[in-house]
């Protein structure tokens, strides 16, 4: 609907009017407008000529057309296909049993094994991570800063490259490296040849459940963003043996997630990382949750990492933890 609103021109057009265009049921597409008009996702600044509202997309309206830069089209899809069966069985079959996450209650497989098997469901998540990626983005380059501006920067689990592509434009003396599944990093080149910085940056696939890659050992940060909160305790200790692993002297590890308990004083951070640790539950394998900071020191402990540790609040419910992997 908003894609052919925005073909009718500014003026606004009639709901009876997208729905001829749309091949829709006037009654039903009227009241789904008119809800979205209260939701602040359209507005209303005339009428016809026959009296009818004409509507307009909203600042927040035009978020859901496709070709808005950052806009939430296949976030809105993911959370209201998948992810809404999954927490429906978290809350009626993983609270009884304890034993699978609501992804597994409700489909029978994890979600990356899904994924694997349906990769336009793989790309619909990838796009929706891409889509809040920005201001996650900005929030890490405005209040975090590496070690020195010349470091290798190794996005683990990094997608299409989004970050470290951002990273290294914001530091032109830095190089990069991305990894991630095979599947996942088939694009990533072409996506990292629409920037400038595709030249500075190694692909390279495989899991992060196996020994890391030898050109990993040449990496001043290990960058994990929403990683270790996907995953049980058992399965994040093993994702840390690896960096820790193949990692040299002076190198740090940068984990950025939702922390517990970092905003005490501002409940609606709170509320929202409340909800996204519900979310862990319902779209991960049993275990997966956000975590406290104390929660990250004891899985950099049982995984062999000692070193100092330091949280980083940005501006943002993100927040960064970064633990020396070599004291």
């Amino acid at each position: 609907i908003p894609d052919a609103m925005d073909a009718e021109g500014v003026a606004g057009v009639t709901c009876a009017k997208v729905a001829q265009d749309l091949d829709l049921s006037e009654f039903v597409t009227c009241r789904y407008m008119a809800a979205a008009m209260q939701l602040g996702l359209l507005n209303s600044p005339a009428t016809a000529s026959n009296g009818k509202k004409l509507f307009v997309l909203s600042s927040a309206g035009k978020f859901l057309r496709t070709d808005t830069p950052g806009n939430a089209v296949a976030f809105t899809l993911m959370i209201n296909e998948e992810t809404a069966k999954a927490w429906r069985a978290a809350g009626t079959k993983s609270i009884k049993t304890g034993e699978k996450g609501g992804f597994m209650e409700a489909f029978g497989e994890g979600v990356w094994t899904y994924h694997a098997k349906h990769p336009e469901k793989e790309k619909q998540f990838d796009m929706a991570m891409e889509a809040v990626a920005p201001s996650m983005i900005g929030a890490i380059l405005a209040d975090y800063a590496p070690p020195n501006e010349n470091v290798t920067f190794c996005d683990i689990g990094g997608g299409q490259g989004t970050v470290v592509a951002n990273f290294l434009q914001h530091y032109p003396g830095a190089k990069g490296k991305l990894f991630d599944q095979t599947s996942v990093v088939a694009n990533a080149n072409a996506y990292l040849a629409t920037t400038d910085v595709g030249d500075r940056v190694e692909v390279v696939g495989g899991s992060f459940f196996e020994p890391l890659p030898k050109t990993f050992g040449e990496c001043d940060v290990f960058f994990l963003k929403f990683i270790l909160h996907d995953w049980d305790d058992a399965s994040a200790i093993k994702i840390l043996k690896n960096v820790l692993a193949v990692s040299r002297p002076g190198s740090v590890l940068t984990n950025a997630d939702f922390i517990l308990g970092s905003h005490p004083s501002r409940s609606s951070l709170e509320q929202f990382k409340a909800l996204m640790d519900i979310n862990m539950l319902a779209s991960c394998p049993m275990g997966a949750r956000e975590r406290s900071l104390a929660d990250f020191k004891d899985l950099f402990s049982a995984a062999g990492i000692t070193g100092n540790v330091t949280q980083y609040d940005l501006r943002d419910p993100l927040s960064v933890v970064e633990v020396a992997l070599h004291e």
